[in-house]
């Protein structure tokens, strides 16, 4: 996998989602996805493949930016899907959660 830093224009008033195999967040992370995330000015990230712990998941990602939705595969190494929400962006209605 290869991220590219280019960032892409974004049309006013619209909700930007990303969704990405990782194929593994911390080797993800190490082929530069922290330059590519932060380029990309995304309001939902969903990642699938992230085979890491909830502690490392939450190391590599601001939670002062991102809402983490994190299910770890129950055996290790294994897959796991993530769902990340930005802070500043959106609102929730459900249960009192902003």
């Amino acid at each position: 996998m290869h991220f590219s830093n280019t960032p892409a224009p974004r049309p006013s008033g619209l909700l930007r989602v990303a969704s990405v195999n990782v194929n593994g967040i911390r080797a993800a992370y190490k082929k530069d996805m922290a330059a590519w995330l932060a380029s990309r000015d995304i309001d939902i990230l969903c990642l699938q493949e992230v085979r890491a712990p909830d502690a490392i998941v939450r190391e590599l990602l601001d939670e002062s930016q991102w809402h983490i939705l994190h299910a770890e595969a129950a055996a290790k190494g294994r897959a796991g899907v993530l769902v990340d929400r930005k802070s500043t962006r959106l609102n929730s209605s459900h249960s009192g959660e902003s």
